[in-house]
């Protein structure tokens, strides 16, 4: 018989509204999240840490994660490697001529955020890109300002001697 009371009582009280305990309950008070912060701009001030420019809205936003991004860099005419200098989320680097290889880490991940990619003698190549957490690679082909017709630009090796350089 004690069974069946026992069995009684839990079907009388699933029945009377009682619903499961939350935090907030035992804690007397409702807990709110704070807001997300309030992106700034990133024109002039960069941004933090965690965070990238936005190029899209020149906004600091959340990085999704850390990200790299490998690639070559050949010339049009003849997809001979070039030493250029690479630049995205504020830092930059020289690619090896010998390879026409190049690789920055520690980057955020997210976007979009502009790759951008110069060498005396050509056009300056730039697009942007949405980088994945780890690992990205890109092949840069880059145009002479003078066409494939004109003089092949005399080798000017790139020098990347600023604080954003690796």
């Amino acid at each position: 018989m004690a069974g069946r009371s026992l069995s009684l009582l839990l079907v009388l009280i699933a029945g009377c509204g009682v619903s499961d305990l939350s935090s907030s309950d035992l804690d007397g008070a409702p807990q709110q999240t704070p807001p997300p912060p309030t992106p700034h701009a990133c024109d002039t001030t960069g941004c933090l840490t965690a965070q990238f420019c936005n190029v899209a809205t020149g906004r600091c936003e959340e990085s999704a994660g850390a990200a790299e991004i490998s690639g070559t860099i050949v010339r049009s005419c003849d997809r001979a490697p070039l030493s250029a200098r690479v630049s995205i989320d504020g830092k930059s680097v020289c690619s090896d001529s010998s390879k026409s290889y190049f690789n920055l880490r520690a980057l955020s991940a997210g976007g979009p955020q502009l790759l951008a990619v110069g060498k005396t003698g050509y056009k300056l190549f730039t697009k942007n890109l949405i980088l994945q957490p780890g690992f990205n690679t890109i092949e840069i082909v880059m145009d002479p300002k003078d066409g494939c017709a004109g003089p092949v630009p005399d080798e000017v090796v790139c020098v990347c001697n600023d604080a954003q350089c690796r």
